[in-house]
């Protein structure tokens, strides 16, 4: 299950702002073009359709394009902001991250993570479907961090009907999520 749809709006207005946040402003033109360059840095890679990759670091051209291109590919995105950095090796083991793709390496492409083979991550209505799925980590507030598992194309389902476009002015954290 892909988000062509999502991609395909965004290319009705590439040279419109999409995001602002405090690293910079960008276009959905400049969007789509880190999404195409992480799809193919992440095939590259071996990080194909139903892959966990993490997504390290904040807000940005990259981090977004990052989401978009593993969400597309209908794989699971693990988005970690740096606010929580002294927890992601905690996060990354937790998910069964399989390719990471932290800030400072993203012109590189992703890294794979070293380890023994395991069986493919399966939640159910996530992993037989094919859809994207997201991974958010709890505050801990109450003790251990705890993991949930949404469907990304149940999560974008209102924004299939076209309605007025707005921008998108990032105050949540890239592991954040708002209603």
């Amino acid at each position: 299950m892909t988000l062509d749809w999502l991609l395909e709006g965004m290319r009705l207005y590439h040279d419109d702002l999409a995001v602002a946040a405090p690293a910079g402003t960008w276009t959905y033109g400049d969007l789509l073009e880190r999404a195409a360059w992480w799809q193919q840095a992440l095939a590259e890679r071996g990080c194909s359709g139903g892959s966990v990759v993490s997504v390290e670091g904040d807000y940005g051209a990259d981090s977004i394009g990052l989401f978009l291109a593993v969400a597309n590919a209908g794989s699971v995105v693990v988005p970690l902001s740096s606010d929580v950095a002294q927890y992601h090796e905690r996060f990354v083991e937790t998910a069964e991250v399989e390719c990471g793709c932290p800030r400072r390496a993203a012109r590189a492409g992703p890294r794979g993570q070293d380890g023994p083979h395991r069986e493919p991550w399966a939640v159910p209505g996530i992993a037989e479907t094919g859809a994207p799925g997201l991974v958010l980590f709890s505050s801990g507030s109450t003790g251990a961090h705890k993991a949930a598992v949404h469907d990304v194309s149940l999560l974008l389902e209102k924004f299939k009907t076209p309605r007025h476009r707005r921008r998108t002015l990032v105050f949540l954290l890239l592991d954040h999520i708002g209603a």
